[in-house]
């Protein structure tokens, strides 16, 4: 199996390294839903829209966002 992002060889979704960027927005969610009361979904476009934002972090915002026929801009 490969990477859903990258190609890289992994046993699940996302390589290691995408998968540590997934853990890391699903740790800080649980930070900002409680701050923002804000949802998942807004949550990822948020976070890939920051320049702060690492770029395996934003590519798996993108991936999650598509699997939910999604957008950054909507």
């Amino acid at each position: 199996m490969r990477c859903v992002i990258c190609g890289r060889q992994t046993d699940e979704r996302y390589c290691p390294l995408h998968d540590r960027a997934y853990k890391n927005l699903v740790q800080g969610y649980e930070v900002w839903k409680h701050a923002l009361d804000i949802n998942w979904l807004e949550y990822l476009k948020r976070v890939a829209g920051n320049q702060s934002t690492g770029k395996w972090a934003v590519e798996v915002c993108q991936d999650i966002l598509t699997q939910r026929g999604k957008t950054l801009k909507e």
